[in-house]
């Protein structure tokens, strides 16, 4: 168990062991108490409280009693012994006799008075002294037992100091399916940085598709690039070009991945599509492209070759360089459909050619993509959606296709999907079944709980981030039931409501109108469109930032919350439930994925061992 204190950022990330995060455990629980009770004052017992009051001290009350009793015992005596003296026969020495017998018996009197007054004051007094030995036998033992505690306490301090805080949110074993739903870009970016690198470390090869158009996946390649990992980045639409998405595809599977991508959308079995067609519709497009792509692949397919034979059949113009030749276009013409069937599918080839018309470049200019340990797959928002989303669908058929028909790789594979909402569902669960089946850990990242991340939602481990909208709160808290507490830092708390998020960007002008993008590091030419990020303590060279980091004990617990609407509402950025199926029901995981954790002091790279609490020390023997 190693910790990360005074190491590089970037050092601790690309460490083997996979992770989505760390989980806070507060040292000071598990510092041993004192259980040694403190010295009490032992009472004074009940019998000598009792003879106390029982004793008589009264010294008059004794000698009025005592000096009657003398009176009378030396009358007997003078009587008996005046008879002896009066008849002569004791001689004057009986004089003597009764002189001495009568002081004998005042002097046993006194001597009992004195001795029961000495026994009276004694008894009475006895409480007294008792309690003043209890009481400094009772401060001794108090100064002893206080030494001890310190000593204890010091030591214990100690220990604890040395004991990690921070350890990792390894993801459940044998799981291939994680779904996480909510947060944001911020938030993903963090999560997907921290579970990105912690996979690439350990061996594995990582393939992300981030739809979000912001980037997201910028820090993981600046991660990967610097550790001098190979990386491979492709940015839509810019590369469309040099995609090769459909390199490799027969005949059959270039017209099943054309029509799956228009036909994408929330369109679920017998329900529409994004362009309001049905089931019998996406029949019609696979009856329409396969008899184009039929005519077309002995002179090789191509989505413009495709665009091109689909404004040939609506009789527009299509250029004197199209990309037909003189055969392909008289077969387009007079031999795939009859004049009756063109006028019935008119509106059907404007809509083929419509969604088709944006991807017109891909794969043009496509060359053989490098075998890399990180693939990233960026689309870059420049406001066309609708192009977004048929490029979406287009490349997660791309990727299930290639998951199926390729070959194993020498590590583990991961396959991340970053705003994975606007995909279909069967498209989802399809890659999802194939990467199941080839043992691909698949991870999908959903900004909303609805529609499709509320239909596959429950296939493996599951991620609650931040939820805006309080009904997909409400039912992620059902989902992760309401009885469940977690614990958040106040290092977390205070990034989420705290933090400013900065971006800058850049402009320069050249004389050339070649861009070479660099394979070594992809990450600027993500940068340079989306913009650039910092967080608050991470310094850059030449921007000044408006906040002050202070590495102090801010970091330790927070407070504790229950899971409720309002509360998961309120997450902060990089705060994550992760919901995990055990065999006592659900476990909830408080998972902060803050990629700068690591350099926090008392962060451990592998995962702490499951104890409880420590238990007092044994009580001492009473004497």
């Amino acid at each position: 168990m190693a910790e990360t204190s005074g190491r590089a950022p970037l050092s601790a990330l690309l460490r083997p062991g996979e992770r989505l995060g760390w989980v806070f455990r507060d040292r000071h629980l598990f510092r041993r108490p004192f259980g040694q009770p403190p010295p009490t004052m032992v009472e004074v017992p009940a019998d000598v409280l009792a003879s106390a009051r029982a004793a008589n001290p009264h010294l008059v009350r004794n000698i009025a009693i005592a000096v009657p009793a003398a009176l009378i015992v030396s009358f007997v005596l003078v009587c008996g012994l005046s008879v002896v003296v009066f008849r002569g026969e004791g001689g004057g020495w009986g004089f003597l006799v009764m002189i001495a017998l009568v002081l004998a018996v005042f002097g046993a009197a006194g001597a009992l008075v004195w001795w029961g007054a000495y026994n009276a004051r004694t008894t009475a007094t006895r409480p007294n002294a008792m309690a003043a030995e209890q009481r400094a036998r009772y401060d001794r033992e108090l100064a002893d037992w206080h030494t001890r505690k310190t000593q204890f306490e010091l030591a214990e301090h100690q220990r604890s100091e040395q004991l990690p805080e921070w350890s990792p949110a390894v993801p459940p074993p044998h799981t291939r399916r994680i779904d996480v739903v909510g947060g944001t870009l911020w938030g993903w970016e963090g999560l997907l940085t921290v579970f990105g690198s912690s996979t690439l470390a350990s061996g594995g090869q990582l393939t992300v598709l981030d739809l979000t158009g912001e980037g997201v996946c910028r820090e993981l390649a600046e991660v990967a690039a610097e550790a001098d990992l190979t990386t491979d980045v492709q940015l839509f639409p810019d590369d469309l070009a040099a995609a090769d998405i459909l390199s490799g595809l027969d005949q059959r599977q270039f017209v099943d991945v054309l029509v799956e991508a228009v036909h994408g959308g929330d369109g679920e079995g017998g329900g529409t599509d994004r362009y309001g067609s049905d089931r019998y519709g996406r029949a019609a497009d696979d009856r329409v492209l396969g008899a184009v792509c039929s005519a077309l692949a002995p002179g090789g397919l191509s989505v413009a070759r495709v665009l091109t034979a689909l404004r040939v059949l609506l009789g527009e113009p299509t250029g004197a360089d199209d990309g037909l030749s003189d055969d392909e276009r008289r077969t387009v013409t007079d031999e795939l459909f009859s004049a009756d069937y063109r006028r019935e599918i008119g509106p059907r080839l404007r809509q083929l050619e419509s969604l088709l018309h944006p991807l017109a470049p891909l794969g043009s200019d496509a060359q053989p993509r490098p075998d890399a340990q990180l693939s990233c797959i960026a689309t870059l928002s420049t406001g066309s959606t609708a192009r977004d989303e048929v490029l979406g669908d287009l490349i997660v058929q791309r990727l299930t296709r290639g998951v199926a028909t390729g070959v194993e790789s020498a590590g583990p594979r991961t396959i991340v999907v970053v705003g994975a909402d606007e995909i279909a569902r069967r498209h989802l669960e399809r890659l999802s079944d194939v990467c199941e089946r080839r043992g691909v850990r698949l991870v999908y990242l959903f900004r909303h709980l609805r529609g499709t991340s509320l239909q596959v939602l429950g296939a493996g481990a599951v991620g609650v981030m931040r939820l805006g909208n309080h009904q997909e709160a409400g039912e992620a808290a059902e989902f992760i039931g309401r009885q469940h507490r977690f614990v958040l830092t106040q290092l977390t708390h205070q990034l989420g409501g705290a933090e400013t998020h900065s971006t800058a960007e850049s402009e320069s002008k050249s004389t050339s109108s070649v861009r070479n993008l660099s394979l070594r590091r992809p990450w600027q030419s993500i940068s340079g469109m989306v913009g650039s990020s910092s967080r608050s303590w991470r310094s850059t060279a030449g921007h000044a930032e408006g906040t002050n980091w202070n590495n102090s004990e801010t970091y330790q617990r927070a407070a504790e919350y229950t899971v409720e609407p309002r509360t998961l509402q309120g997450l902060p950025d990089y705060a994550m439930l992760l919901v995990t199926a055990g065999q006592q029901g659900p476990t909830v995981t408080a998972v902060e994925c803050n990629p700068d954790i690591v350099s926090l002091p008392r962060v451990s790279v592998d995962p702490l061992p499951t104890t409880q609490a420590p238990a007092a020390l044994p009580r001492p023997q009473q004497r």
